[in-house]
């Protein structure tokens, strides 16, 4: 079946990828500022394949965009590289930022989850009691990596390019506000705190409990002066990423009408099981959601501006070819803070002469995406 990629979206999606790879450089400078301030050095030989994943996927990109001209291909390994650069580069900053040393806030946490009514050890006893609570949570804690690689793959293969770059944009967002609150808000979490030990609920395996505390010690201490790439862990209690990535997979899936309750719902459990297998706070995870919430927010207003600022951009050109089989670009029509308008250019049908490359899609893929996605206008 034809389907569209018009040529003014073309030209937006480059420069939303402009501006991401200079959020990408921003980043990378703070990284080595950091590191430099904190007396941090990295060793990367204990993991080079992560350290070369984004530079591969650039490197893939740009092969397909002057070599082998495929927008497709170029666009999504562009953008997976982007994606990749921003996870890395601020999982190793939140090392250097530990480095300050401020004092760790876990009773002001503590306290705040008791006024709201939470009681952590009452909702580790009850899921302690029913073991499959304790295995559902385990698999939705877990599910955070494989969600971002799905909600990536899925943008990709369905040509969402300008959502996939927002969603790199507002995700780089909530991770520099989550390491600028984690700078002055520091905590071991609950296990730690309370002193508690995993062994005490035995139905329980949580992903984390006292494993981060040595990176902790050792970077506030002085001890630890050398990170290494292959033995990273995540040392932010507050606020919560798990909490703000939920939010973050839910919006950037919204458009696909039949997943978007199943990979809400999917998040609705990674949100609920982070104080089990992440030993967080509950006011972490009202931390973590509203920090998404702004960067979502934010991300809309800025992509906004940037289509009422440069209308040239979607001015209609010349049409190229392109050959790889593509997915329908369909949007599905979905209110208020979620809505895909913020994302959305005009993809009306103009045929070959007016400006819009029409190319056909495979038929399983084709028809596989049709039933996720709501029809192509025009």
């Amino acid at each position: 079946m034809p389907t569209v990629l018009p040529i003014a979206e073309q030209h937006f999606i480059r420069r939303l990828s402009r501006l991401v790879w200079a959020i990408v450089a921003a980043l990378a400078t703070l990284l080595c500022v950091s590191y430099a301030a904190a007396g941090l050095t990295l060793e990367v030989w204990s993991n080079i394949t992560m350290l070369l994943m984004a530079p591969g996927c650039a490197v893939l990109g740009l092969f397909y965009r002057t070599i082998r001209s495929d927008p497709w291909i170029s666009f999504g390994a562009e953008a997976t590289a982007q994606f990749l650069a921003i996870l890395l580069i601020c999982t190793l900053m939140s090392f250097a930022i530990a480095t300050t040393a401020f004092p760790y806030r876990d009773a002001e946490l503590y306290a705040l989850d008791r006024v709201i009514g939470f009681d952590w050890l009452a909702y580790l006893n009850l899921a302690n009691t029913h073991p499959w609570l304790g295995v559902i949570s385990t698999l939705s804690y877990a599910s955070m990596m494989p969600q971002t690689v799905f909600i990536i793959g899925l943008l990709i293969i369905s040509a969402h390019f300008v959502r996939l770059q927002l969603f790199s944009i507002a995700t780089a967002l909530s991770l520099f506000v989550t390491l600028a609150i984690f700078a002055f808000v520091p905590a071991v979490a609950y296990y730690a705190h309370l002193g508690v030990s995993p062994f005490d609920f035995a139905n329980l395996t949580p992903v984390m409990s006292y494993q981060h505390i040595r990176h902790l010690e050792g970077l506030r201490s002085g001890a630890t002066r050398v990170v290494q790439l292959g033995d990273l862990e995540g040392l932010i209690t507050f606020p919560s990423f798990h909490a703000a990535s939920a939010l973050l997979f839910t919006w950037a899936a919204w458009p696909f009408r039949r997943l978007r309750w199943w990979i809400a719902g999917l998040n609705v459990l990674l949100v609920a099981s982070t104080p089990i297998d992440g030993a967080h706070y509950a006011i972490d995870l009202v931390a973590g959601i509203a920090v998404a919430g702004l960067s979502i927010a934010a991300t809309q207003k800025l992509c906004a501006l940037l289509k009422r600022n440069h209308p040239s951009a979607f001015v209609q050109r010349a049409p190229e070819p392109l050959t790889q089989p593509r997915a329908p670009m369909g949007y599905s029509d979905s209110p208020a803070f979620f809505d895909s308008a913020h994302d959305k250019i005009d993809a009306t049908p103009l045929g070959p002469s007016r400006g819009v490359r029409r190319v056909h899609a495979a038929p399983n893929l084709s028809q596989s995406l049709d039933r996720l996605l709501p029809p192509t206008q025009g």
